[in-house]
């Protein structure tokens, strides 16, 4: 009696091993960067249908054969089947896609930002949506900091304001500067 539940008990094992389920999570990489892209699209497929997944989903399976379908809008279409025995973690590598472009138009408007001696001129025209502090900022010639500091060629410099030398702090100074539209200078 002992040794018929034994094995029986090893009978149901061996069927559990081979019924089993394993767990699979299918990461997509970028082939080029080693990056992991999350933003595409992985379709399981197996004899009764199509489920969805996403980039390190974690899902059980029973064993057997399945086919993976992932797309994505800038990387050429990949599809592979696989068996799936065992706990599996599939890494599928990418392949970018190459655009050729006949023809590349950039159009864009210059600030011709005009240096004489240490004062540097704004036309104010192309920055009228903009505040004073965003004009300075993106002036080119000038680092401003979120702190408020301003400097040219990394010293600190001075800020006048109809002739007059401002004494504002850093957090003072563009907050000032931030509400002073760029169309009034």
């Amino acid at each position: 009696m002992k040794l018929l539940l034994f094995i029986f008990g090893i009978f149901i094992l061996n069927v559990s091993i081979v019924l089993g389920q394993s767990t699979l999570i299918v990461r997509v990489v970028d082939s080029l960067t080693q990056r992991q892209e999350e933003n595409c699209t992985i379709k399981l497929i197996t004899a009764l249908g199509e489920k969805s997944l996403k980039s390190n989903e974690r899902i059980s399976l029973s064993n057997g054969n399945y086919i993976i379908d992932v797309s994505h809008v800038a990387y050429e279409k990949k599809k592979f089947s696989f068996h799936l025995l065992k706990d599996t973690t599939l890494n599928i590598l990418l392949i970018p896609k190459s655009l050729k472009m006949e023809e590349v138009s950039v159009n864009a408007e210059r600030s011709m930002a005009i240096k004489k001696g240490n004062i540097i001129l704004f036309p104010t025209k192309i920055f009228e949506s903009q505040t004073t502090w965003d004009i300075i900022k993106n002036s080119g010639y000038v680092e401003a900091t979120e702190g408020g500091d301003l400097s040219i060629r990394q010293k600190r410099s001075t800020v006048y304001i109809n002739n007059r030398k401002v004494y504002f702090s850093g957090v003072e100074l563009k907050s000032y500067l931030e509400s002073i539209p760029g169309n009034i200078i």
